[in-house]
């Protein structure tokens, strides 16, 4: 049996101008908390001093003569989450850093590192890169590199020096931290550029966390800068804006900022829900931890029944005089999704007029005649009139409307900002008056909902600081690689962007069936460009007897499977409710067929017989049917945000597609940005399914 590990000590030095931050006390603290409980010996040292070199060079005097294992530099300014030094130890590496922001006001911008091979950057499993250079404020060095530099540049020694602790006396102390002036190219280079190029030539690597967060509360200088600037933060997929995002949420709300003055609006609900899950704290401490519509809707204190639904468009079509010769079930309603409607709101999305939008063609049917636009059109805002309703667009408009009585935020947060319609913008407008900072994140390469009124030029457009997160812990080179392919068709409007995926090599291939894998093990997400070809799809799976999930649900008649439990129940101990009784009428014709020498299969002859040999066949492939499926399909658009180890991407266009991406070059590239979507749900493989027919299939 090996022995247990012994936990590694770690000497704490911390330079500092003149004061420590209250935000790296608190840090302190919590770290220190944490080497208690991990059975840590830790202890630590300050050193007050104008010259940073000079602080340093005697705190590892300091390190040194303390006999400890890791010296773990800390500035005084810095403000850090225990788990990113618990990184830094795990990592048992030589010389290991957190990049951190700059001295500047624009914390969105990061401490820039020197690679070692900048055109071959390889990120590891545990998100670390190999470095040239970095900052000394959040590093760990062992021992073992200040012992071999003394050895090789004796020189450094400083012979003698009253300022120091009397424990350590001089014995120790060597200037290896020194600010060097480059004449040739008229630059002062900090003492952390001088250290590290020291031990780089006596064979030391050097690390850095590449996502590691902190905050850098330093001096700013004679530069007395306002706040309230805008940052605009670029997420490849995988690369954690959201992430991001909620940490600065979390460090406002540690410096003092009370919850209901921080505004994060989320572009879907669930997206919302998750954010709140993640800060940890209820709906009720953080008020405005919703979508735009949420927002507007609860500031205008508007009740459900104030709202369009469905049944109010059918209601409201059964009033107008409307045919569609095209409709397949001759109706004469008019829903929700009626191509009518879906241009009345594009218009109002857009901030055009329904004749603008009309004359954009972008609409799919062409039944769509001006003449009964109109109609609709006028028809639909006396409707809401009457009956004092509004629909969302309408609310937005009215929340502009009323802009004065908004409050007032110490920051707002907008998350998929490259999905904002040009009506969502104008709020974004007025709620950046009230906000003193202002954090937009995004991806125009991910921005698929133009078709919805999404102006993702606005987000590129956008006046702010910016920053491009560049290391995707997600994706692995195979499945980035793939991937670039549709964004290298984009031929408007785009921000340049290179990521670094993980260094797991993973898989992107070509297939021409669903059986040329193994579905029956590990996870998968199948994707579709189109709804009918998911449905093919489904099919598929089904005669492969393969147990999955849609957004529409499970692949089973869920009240077949509850039935057949029942029954098999009762088989085994005569127990059996009332409402399972009544449920099984509907599958068996008459109550003189219930027998318990006769499995459920047989007795159930009145359900779909199809379905009954699915469920059974699952069944007998031991499919657990009452937990979530391995196998989930789903449309590309409703897919993102999501992601899987494994994912199927189907490359049938459908025509309806093809038609559509004619008409203009903005079809084209947000057709291009669907597919990158898609294949960027995949983690490690990505399996291309190729089309039955070669005209209907996107070229990735």
């Amino acid at each position: 049996m090996t022995k247990p590990k012994k936990p590694p000590s770690v000497y704490v030095c911390m330079p500092a101008y003149d004061t420590m931050q209250t935000a790296t006390c608190l840090s302190l603290i919590k770290l220190f908390d944490k080497f208690n409980v991990a059975k840590i010996k830790s202890s630590i040292s300050t050193f007050k001093c104008p010259y940073v070199g000079y602080g340093r060079n005697i705190l590892t005097a300091l390190f040194l003569d303390s006999g400890f294992d890791y010296q773990l530099f800390i500035d005084a300014d810095l403000e850090f989450e225990p788990d990113v030094v618990g990184r830094l130890i795990m990592a048992e590496k030589d010389m290991i850093c957190c990049p951190y922001p700059k001295k500047t006001h624009d914390l969105a911008v990061k401490y820039s590192v020197a690679y070692t091979d900048p055109q071959n950057i390889k990120i590891d499993d545990k998100g670390l890169v190999q470095i040239s250079r970095g900052p000394a404020g959040l590093t760990l060095i062992h021992r073992k590199v200040y012992e071999k530099l003394m050895e090789q540049y004796p020189k450094l020694k400083i012979k003698f020096f009253n300022g120091i602790d009397k424990k350590a006396g001089d014995k120790y102390l060597y200037n290896f931290w020194e600010t060097e002036f480059l004449p040739e190219k008229g630059i002062w280079m900090g003492e952390d550029v001088s250290f590290f190029g020291l031990a780089e030539k006596a064979g030391f690597k050097f690390h850095a966390v590449v996502d590691g967060e902190t905050i850098h509360h330093g001096d700013y200088g004679w530069e007395k800068k306002p706040m309230g600037k805008i940052y605009k933060i670029y997420g490849p997929p995988g690369t954690g804006k959201t992430f991001r995002l909620l940490r600065r949420v979390k460090a406002y709300v540690r410096t003092g900022t009370p919850y209901h003055k921080i505004g994060y609006f989320a572009f879907t609900r669930k997206a919302a829900g998750e954010a709140l899950k993640r800060v940890n704290v209820s709906a009720k401490q953080v008020p405005f931890f919703q979508t735009l519509h949420a927002f507007c809707f609860h500031q205008l204190s508007l009740r459900e029944e104030d709202i369009m639904q469905p049944y109010h468009y059918e209601e409201l079509g059964r009033g107008v005089n409307y045919s569609d010769k095209y409709n397949e079930e001759e109706t004469h309603f008019l829903t929700c999704n009626n191509p009518y409607f879906q241009l009345i709101g594009k218009a109002i999305n857009r901030d055009t007029t329904i004749r603008e939008e009309f004359d954009r063609n972008e609409h799919e049917r062409k039944d769509v005649e001006w003449s009964t636009l109109k109609h609709i059109a006028l028809n639909l805002e006396q409707f809401k009139i009457k009956n004092r309703l509004k629909d969302f667009n309408d609310i937005i408009k009215e929340v502009i409307i009323k802009k004065d009585k908004l409050p007032k935020f110490k920051a707002i947060f907008i998350d998929e900002a490259q999905d904002l319609s040009p009506l969502q913008w104008k709020l974004y407008d007025v709620l950046k008056t009230k906000a003193e900072d202002v954090y937009l994140a995004g991806d125009d390469d991910q921005a698929i909902y133009a078709w919805a009124g999404a102006d993702v030029n606005r987000f590129i457009n956008e006046p702010a600081q910016e920053r491009i997160l560049r290391y995707s812990r997600r994706i692995s080179r195979a499945v980035q690689q793939a991937s670039q392919i549709p964004i290298s068709r984009i031929v408007g409007p785009r921000k340049h962007k290179q990521y670094f995926p993980r260094t797991q090599e993973g898989l992107a291939e070509y297939i021409t069936d669903l059986g040329q894998v193994d579905l029956s093990k590990g996870k998968w997400l199948i994707l579709s460009r189109t709804k009918n070809n998911l449905l093919d799809i489904m099919e598929q799976l089904k005669r492969k007897n393969l147990y999955y999930q849609s957004n529409k649900g499970k692949s089973f008649i869920v009240g077949i499977y509850n039935s057949a439990k029942a029954y098999t129940n009762w088989r085994l101990d005569g127990s059996i409710e009332t409402t399972e009784i009544n449920e099984m009428r509907e599958y068996i014709p008459n109550s003189r067929f219930w027998n318990k020498e006769k499995e459920w299969y047989d007795v159930f002859t009145a359900a779909n017989q199809k379905e009954v040999m699915y469920i059974r066949n699952l069944l007998s492939n031991d499919e657990k049917l009452s937990e979530p499926a391995r196998i989930f399909l789903s449309t590309i658009h409703a897919a993102k945000g999501g992601e899987e180890d494994n994912v199927i991407l189907s490359l049938h266009q459908g025509r309806k597609v093809q038609k559509g991406i004619r008409l203009s070059i903005d079809k084209q590239d947000e057709e291009h940005r669907v597919w990158y979507v898609g294949s960027t749900r995949a983690r490690n493989n990505l399996y291309l399914l190729k089309a039955k027919k070669k005209t209907r299939e996107y070229q990735l």
